[in-house]
């Protein structure tokens, strides 16, 4: 607990500092930056901290969308722990700056896609820095 507030109830603070990077990016020409909503690993939280990673996610991810962002979301849309609201993002859509969710991603999930020919996260550029 933090100021007398559970967990759960810090997720939707997030919100506004993501936005506030987008908005510095954008300015500053950066083309593509990714963003960890959730980690497969964190889906193993208690479910009152789950959903409320999963709502402030799908709000922010609307709302990246409303302001022009390309929004790609990449995670195992398969997993129950995948938002519904996010499935449409699976394929990139908006024409600004290229923005990546990880949504339910996990390293072992992406991997598996070389069975197939290539990293589940071939549409993402290669980084030189992540912000988490």
């Amino acid at each position: 607990m933090d100021r007398g507030l559970p967990k759960e109830a810090g997720y939707a603070h997030g919100i506004d500092p993501g936005l506030l990077l987008y908005e510095k990016c954008r300015e500053c020409g950066i083309e593509e930056a990714s963003i960890y909503c959730f980690t497969q690993d964190n889906t193993r939280r208690p479910s009152v901290q789950k959903q409320a990673f999963s709502e402030a996610c799908v709000a922010f991810a609307f709302e990246i969308a409303r302001r022009g962002a390309a929004l790609l979301v990449v995670g195992d849309e398969t997993s129950a722990q995948f938002p519904a609201a996010l499935r449409k993002f699976r394929q990139r859509r908006g024409a600004g700056m290229k923005v990546n969710l990880l949504v339910n991603y996990g390293w072992e999930w992406d991997l598996a896609g070389m069975k197939n020919g290539g990293l589940r996260s071939d549409e993402v550029s290669r980084l030189d820095l992540i912000v988490r």
